[in-house]
């Protein structure tokens, strides 16, 4: 598509990450320098197939310090990247669209999400974030360990999150620092539910977690108290099926979760103990293998 001389010092030139938004595709390339390790030097480039259209968007890795790579996050209208030594970045694939959102701020999990105009992340300092692409309006809600899924439903910002007293839990937020909730202490006391594999389908919540006296079960949520309940225990019992990767295929509702053969359990390998997996059907809010 295009070649073009190496930098003043480099040795080599690799390419590595490399993800597609809009039409164009995004690269990370790497420039070697002598006695230097390969990442010495890392910059972001997009092509749309053509000699015009490939081109540097930036030199981000700042007066030739060590760059550590980037991280692709696809939202609507932008991808977003963070590397270590810039910070919280967009683009649109265009030059004047490519900004420093806010300087020192890390994604620690480019999984993001979009609501009510803001984009929400998860930060190096376990902090969840919103912007709306200005540095003004990039602020830190809410603040514990472990945050991850974030899942939207409608106008409420669902997620796991890990703390001292509950342990993992699920949470919620409208996007402010007091509105911001855990929905349910499903497995009380410290331990918690492991809480995990959230997805919107048809604007209800599913999630897997446990309550101590089921195992790790199906569940959904509408955002309340009494609306977080178990779905199904697909197996009775303590035992896990361990509901997972629940998703959308053609108008049906399909996932993974464990089955269990007794006979199997005093086999050598301890994944049998965990069961078979077995792809299930979700239909009108009831689960079936």
């Amino acid at each position: 598509v295009k070649t073009s001389p190496l930098p003043s010092g480099a040795t080599f030139i690799s390419v590595n990450k490399i993800t597609a938004f809009k039409n164009i595709f995004f690269l990370t390339v790497r420039f070697g320098k002598a006695g230097m390790p390969s990442w010495s030097s890392a910059e972001l480039f997009r092509s749309d197939g053509t000699d015009a259209g490939t081109f540097k968007l930036g030199d981000f890795h700042q007066g030739g310090t060590v760059a550590h790579g980037f991280s692709f996050s696809q939202m609507e209208k932008y991808l977003y990247f963070g590397q270590l030594h810039s910070g919280l970045t967009r683009t649109d694939g265009t030059l004047e669209g490519t900004q420093l959102v806010k300087s020192n701020v890390f994604p620690a999990d480019l999984k993001m999400a979009e609501m009510n105009g803001y984009t929400y992340f998860v930060g190096l300092d376990y902090g969840l974030w919103k912007t709306d692409g200005t540095e003004a309006n990039t602020t830190r809600i809410f603040g514990s360990m472990g945050i991850s899924n974030l899942t939207v439903v409608g106008s409420t910002l669902f997620f796991a999150s890990h703390d001292t007293d509950h342990g993992k839990e699920l949470w919620k937020t409208a996007g402010t620092a007091e509105g911001t909730l855990l929905v349910k202490d499903i497995s009380p006391g410290n331990i918690g539910s492991s809480t995990n594999y959230l997805a919107n389908i048809n604007d209800t919540l599913y999630f897997s977690a446990h309550d101590g006296i089921h195992g790790n079960e199906l569940w959904r949520s509408d955002g309340t108290l009494d609306g977080t309940v178990l779905v199904k225990d697909l197996f009775e019992g303590a035992k896990h099926s361990f509901p997972r990767n629940i998703l959308k295929v053609n108008g049906r509702t399909l996932f993974l979760a464990n089955q269990y053969d007794d006979s199997k359990l005093n086999m050598i390998s301890p994944a049998f103990f965990y069961g078979d997996s077995k792809l299930w059907e979700l239909e009108h809010g009831v689960a079936r293998v």
